[in-house]
């Protein structure tokens, strides 16, 4: 978890599934919790099925259509007009911790 906060800043974006290694999961859910987020739950084909925003520290969500969870900081889903139905396009950086420009 070190690591990984380490590496992201403010506004930087973790995709993770459920069935993430070990425990892993559960601390960015919790850990990152802390610091309020719009959580963006995904399909298997990356389409968004339900957008919790603003989820302040030590709230949970649900959907139970997601197969995987995108945490963000808060605002960011009004920030880059995410809705309900978006397919999202996932890309890599070559450069660790550095957030993507805005769209």
């Amino acid at each position: 978890m070190i690591g990984v906060l380490t590496l992201c800043e403010e506004g930087d974006e973790i995709v993770a599934a459920r069935n993430l290694y070990g425990g892993t999961y559960t601390q960015f859910d919790v850990t990152l919790r802390r610091m309020g987020i719009d959580v963006v739950f995904v399909d298997s084909q990356l389409a968004v099925v339900g957008i919790a925003a603003a989820l302040p520290p030590w709230r949970a969500a649900v959907e139970r259509r997601a197969f995987a969870v995108l945490e963000l900081a808060a605002g960011e889903c009004e920030r880059r007009c995410v809705a309900v139905g978006d397919v999202l396009l996932v890309r890599a950086t070559s450069e660790p911790g550095r957030p993507f420009p805005p769209p």
